[in-house]
């Protein structure tokens, strides 16, 4: 091996050993903010790994790596089609995803207590990285609450077929309106009525006995417990 060869080896060493070493900070910065939220609001897994894991490393990759200069949904979609399915999804039973903690720190927001607790930090990340100005909230009703963007339709108006894909569905549950879920409008779902088909985080899933809470496409009910409530949509949403 000649001495540019052994250089450059050198060199590809050193680059792999800061990126490591600034992912342990990134990831130190990351745990740190995480240690002030109240003990019971840390319901996206049962521990925080420690900033030398290498899913930290993992995470912030896939976060670098997320398109800008896009709509939001097409963001969302990254997330859905070209991120490995381990970090598309909460990990309750274990380790908290070090991808959704990320989101919740990037808008400095603690978990609210929502029914759906990080359905509105990954709306909300994904529209930041569009350049669109979303609620800066960990709540899904933050985008009723702060009158955001414009109402396109609103619980009582029937099908919602003004409704583009990339628009905002807010749904609230009728036993408690205080909390609920939102995420990307995608379509009116053809193949079962009174429904529409999201894009979102914190979607659930069952998988034999289990519930999972993942990013992923939905079909969801208008008139239901949870109850489709508004459509929003702003400048940057829909497709031109």
């Amino acid at each position: 091996m000649n001495r540019r060869e052994l250089l450059r080896l050198a060199s590809a060493f050193a680059s792999l050993t800061i990126t490591a070493a600034k992912a342990e900070d990134d990831a130190s910065d990351v745990v740190a903010f995480l240690k002030t939220w109240d003990a019971g609001q840390i319901t996206l897994g049962r521990n925080i790994l420690p900033p030398t894991d290498p899913s930290w490393k993992d995470a912030f990759k896939i976060l670098g790596e997320a398109p800008r200069g896009k709509r939001p949904f097409e963001v969302a979609q990254y997330f859905k089609e070209s991120v490995p399915a381990r970090f598309q999804e909460a990990w309750p039973e274990s380790d908290a995803n070090p991808v959704i903690v990320k989101f919740f720190y990037d808008l400095k927001q603690k978990p609210a207590g929502d029914t759906t607790p990080w359905c509105a930090a990954f709306v909300n990340w994904c529209l930041a990285q569009s350049g669109v100005k979303g609620t800066n909230s960990a709540s899904s009703q933050s985008f009723i609450d702060q009158h955001w963007g414009k109402e396109i339709w609103k619980v009582g108006d029937g099908s919602p077929i003004m409704a583009k894909q990339g628009d905002i569905a807010i749904f609230k549950h009728r036993s408690d309106p205080t909390h609920g879920h939102v995420a990307f409008f995608n379509k009116m779902d053809p193949s079962q009525s009174g429904h529409i088909e999201v894009l979102g985080g914190n979607q659930l899933k069952r998988v034999g006995n289990a519930i999972i809470h993942l990013i992923d496409y939905a079909p969801m009910r208008i008139d239901s417990e949870l109850q489709l409530f508004s459509i929003r949509t702003s400048d940057g949403l829909r497709a031109m």
